[in-house]
């Protein structure tokens, strides 16, 4: 259960963003622009980074000129009751299916990602710093490597402090999120360089 706002590049004409009108929010469009700038050119670092550590292509960095979207997201309060339910939730178990995701939580809580070490366990991620930047890999990246790095699994789920209580309600939870893309046109298929005799292509090239 959430509600969201999302802001892509400001010269994507198929989908051209659009900015709430409200005299209140005049200095929104500025900030936002500001801050989605500041989030690329750190995608486009941490991709660099990677691509000298993993790949020898050039791929990832000329792929890096993407479609990529700033996520404003608020949870509303929710009895805890219901989300013990199943019938609902904050956020269900997934990966991403781009290059990074750059998350940044509130104090709220309830972010938790997947333990590789222990399958079907998980690792609480503490919001201990709201000014925390915290980094996943995708799916494009497990996709380009042929398995060789992971897309992060992770969810929203209830707060640790919150787990063992009864009858309260989950307080309410605003996030951002950074989704760093490929263009619309570039294949997310295993390079070339990650098919081998021992390890084939897990999907078509």
């Amino acid at each position: 259960m959430q509600e969201q706002l999302d802001q892509g590049p400001a010269d994507d004409r198929e989908y051209p963003n659009k900015w709430p009108k409200r005299p209140q929010m005049a200095d929104f469009r500025h900030f936002m622009g500001a801050f989605y700038e500041q989030c690329n050119a750190i995608c486009l670092t941490l991709v660099k980074a990677l691509e000298a550590s993993a790949s020898r292509t050039g791929v990832w960095w000329s792929a890096a000129f993407q479609i990529t979207d700033l996520r404003l997201t608020h949870y509303p309060p929710i009895p805890i009751e219901e989300m013990r339910s199943g019938r609902t939730s904050r956020i269900a178990l997934h990966s991403d299916f781009g290059i990074l995701t750059l998350p940044f939580q509130d104090s709220t809580g309830g972010l938790e990602v997947g333990n590789r070490s222990g399958p079907g366990t998980f690792v609480t991620v503490p919001p201990t710093d709201t000014k925390e930047m915290i980094a996943n890999v995708g799916d494009t990246v497990q996709r380009w490597t042929n398995g060789k790095l992971f897309g992060g699994l992770h969810r929203v789920t209830i707060p640790e402090p919150m787990k063992k209580a009864d009858g309260v309600v989950l307080p309410k939870r605003f996030t951002m999120a950074y989704l760093f893309k490929t263009q619309r046109t570039v294949s997310v298929g295993p390079l070339r360089e990650f098919i081998t005799a021992d390890n084939p292509a897990n999907m078509p090239t």
